[in-house]
């Protein structure tokens, strides 16, 4: 845009110039007519000066023709001679500057024939550099028409698949409506089971085990369901009531537990009936289904989520109503388009075949252009040619105008002399002059007063002036002509570029940068908005993990530090203090052991939470090194109660510290 606005400058400016120019031009010429006046005038002044001294030469001819009557008559005689020989290389010079000024002029017609014939093969080029830009456009419009085509499809794709989001968020939202669980029936239902759970798992730990080593492959029946047990392998049962094992049909055992174990098997029994009501409210029969439920009920919400996802997706910042609306713009444009069609020209039948027809045109087009470049680059050197041709031309006539002054004025310089002394009247002169010699004197003397009195030196001054300022004049104009012509012929050469048409082209190009730069900048501003808020809210879930954390270390923690247990968790998950019984001690001054058994319980707390999403195994490397008796036979206690819910691998070279924990499987390196 800017370079087009100082191209219209630039064209504004040589129209500025021009007209200065043309001005100047004239004032010029005018000028020169003055100069050359007063040349005219310094010229006859200085010949009425000339005479003068002519006569004070006469006169002293005369003076001395008393005594040299012959030398003064052949003096003036030879300078008659004189005259007639300058009239005559007047004359000669006025032929030979007619001969240029005729050479000159054929030329100057040569080269004006020649300028109008490539005027003419410039218009024919300019023609169909014109018919074939039409093309091109009409090309160009087929080509938006098959791409609308294309387009259209793709906004009927766009909306079919917001319509489909739509449906499957419709039937996603009477699923959420129809789930009666909750987060909060959710974690209630969880919280009971693990409260089950564990109060099973402290009967189990009360009660005495049974145990059966197969001394050889055996089927045993442990309350009615069958267990085939290899040679060597071991099965143990807690005895939280009474059991039956019947070893094939060769014996049959009863144990009974003791009386201590039904204060525990109330609590297992109270523990099974919360966790029935808690999964009564949430419409489900057991944690699992409850699981199951919960899971359904967030792949609704996911769905219903997920319609406004796909609808920002295809419809990106149009609405529904919009983008149908803009398909039935479409479609009405594309169905128009063969109907308003303006052109004989075929219509494509694909968008490959428009590109390739529009390649094809443009390339026609460009050529077209490029012929009617050459023929203005053709027309520029003939149009300087012809240009300096007129300029010879212009030259030549001076010199002949000069010339043929030169001829009159020596012509009439030399009828001047015979008009004022006859050839006759020189050779009577030679008689008379002995006898004139006064009257001779007295005419040198008016003579010498007559000169004297017109001021010979400054006449002379100016007519030697004149001449230089005449030749500096023309040359003058003579440059401000060839400017004149140059300015002509490159604003009517940027005439026909069509400037304003481009810049108003141009402006639109650039208005259109300015509308993208600013959408981007919107969606640029949207995007940052997105990921600081997902940023935040990745923040806020991760302190959500410090209060679950606090509780399970607390809820585990209190089978070894009694149930006044608290611990401090700070936003990096991590234990700062524990409290027992109302007194706090930092972390880092708990004993070695109570540090190593709260870092226990904090691996566990962690892996019991990931737990239900799939979880990972847990691997203990020869802990509660530092962990004394009491307290191991309570650790051992939660690695079996966590252990139901996770998988958890122990290596040690002391497995006597791990009897409690009762390990499904032992292998020994």
């Amino acid at each position: 845009v800017a370079g087009l606005q100082g191209q219209l400058k630039g064209v504004e400016d040589d129209i500025n110039r021009f007209s200065s120019l043309e001005k100047s031009v004239t004032t010029q010429r005018r000028g020169l007519a003055s100069l050359e006046d007063a040349q005219k005038k310094a010229q006859a002044d200085w010949d009425a000066v000339s005479r003068l001294a002519a006569e004070v030469e006469r006169a002293g001819a005369t003076h001395q023709l008393a005594v040299q009557a012959a030398q003064t008559a052949a003096s003036v005689i030879q300078r008659r001679n004189d005259s007639v020989s300058r009239a005559a290389k007047a004359e000669e010079a006025a032929r030979n500057a007619a001969a240029l000024h005729d050479a000159v002029s054929i030329e100057l017609n040569t080269a004006t024939e020649k300028l109008n014939a490539l005027r003419t093969t410039r218009e024919s080029a300019q023609t169909a550099a014109s018919r074939c830009e039409a093309e091109e456009v009409v090309r160009q419009s087929d080509l938006k028409f098959r791409d609308d085509e294309f387009g259209l499809l793709l906004l009927e794709e766009r909306l079919a698949h917001v319509r489909d989001a739509d449906a499957e968020a419709a039937t996603a939202s009477a699923v959420v409506a129809a789930t009666r669980i909750t987060e909060k029936l959710r974690g209630a239902i969880r919280e009971a089971e693990l409260t089950f759970k564990t109060a099973q798992g402290i009967l189990n730990a009360a009660s005495p085990q049974l145990t059966i080593t197969a001394l050889k492959a055996v089927s045993v029946s442990v309350n009615g369901l069958p267990h085939a047990l290899s040679a060597g392998e071991v099965r143990m049962v807690a005895v939280s009531e009474s059991v039956t094992a019947k070893v094939a049909d060769m014996a049959e055992l009863r144990i009974q537990p003791g009386n201590s174990a039904e204060t525990l098997r109330q609590d297992v029994k109270e523990a099974a009936n919360n966790l029935a009501k808690a999964c009564a409210k949430a419409g489900v029969a057991t944690p699992e289904e409850a699981e199951t439920a919960w899971a359904a009920l967030q792949d609704a919400k996911r769905t219903v989520a997920d319609r406004d996802r796909i609808a920002k997706q295809h419809l990106r910042d149009l609405s529904r109503e919009t983008l149908a609306q803009l398909i039935a713009t479409t479609s009405a444009t594309v169905e128009a388009y063969p109907a308003n069609r303006k052109s004989d020209l075929p219509l494509p039948s694909t968008a490959d075949e428009a590109r390739a027809w529009l390649a094809a045109a443009a390339i026609t087009a460009a050529e077209a252009k490029r012929a009617f470049r050459d023929a203005e680059a053709a027309l520029t050197p003939v149009a300087a040619h012809h240009a300096e041709c007129g300029r010879d031309h212009a030259a030549k006539a001076a010199l002949l105008q000069q010339a043929n002054q030169d001829k009159a004025k020596e012509a009439e310089r030399l009828e001047n002399e015979r008009l004022a002394s006859s050839d006759e009247t020189l050779n009577t002169a030679l008689g008379v002059a002995e006898t004139a010699v006064k009257s001779a004197e007295d005419s040198v003397k008016a003579a010498k007063d007559a000169l004297g009195n017109r001021d010979p030196v400054s006449i002379k001054a100016v007519l030697d002036s004149s001449g230089p300022a005449l030749r500096s004049a023309r040359e003058q104009l003579d440059t401000q002509e060839q400017k004149l012509i140059e300015l002509r012929t490159r604003l009517e050469l940027l005439g026909d570029k069509g400037l304003a048409e481009a810049l108003a082209e141009a402006e639109r190009s650039a208005f259109e940068a300015r509308d993208f730069w600013q959408r981007l900048q919107r969606r640029a501003s949207a995007a940052k908005l997105l990921y600081e808020t997902l940023r935040a809210e990745r923040e806020a879930m991760r302190k959500a993990y410090v209060a679950p954390l606090r509780e399970g270390i607390e809820r585990l923690g209190r089978l070894v530090f009694g149930p006044t247990l608290r611990v401090e968790v700070n936003d990096s998950l991590q234990v700062v203090n524990r409290t027992v019984d109302g007194i706090t001690v930092a972390l880092d001054q708990l004993s070695t052991g109570a540090r190593e058994q709260m870092g226990m319980l904090v691996r566990l707390a962690a892996a019991s939470m990931v737990s239900k999403e799939g979880g990972v195994p847990l691997v203990l490397d020869d802990a509660l090194g530092s962990t004394d008796e009491g307290r191991t036979q309570a650790m051992g206690t939660i690695l079996r109660i966590a252990s139901q819910d996770l998988q958890t691998i122990i290596l040690t070279c002391s497995p006597e510290r791990y009897v409690h924990v009762g390990a499904s499987v032992s292998v020994a390196l």
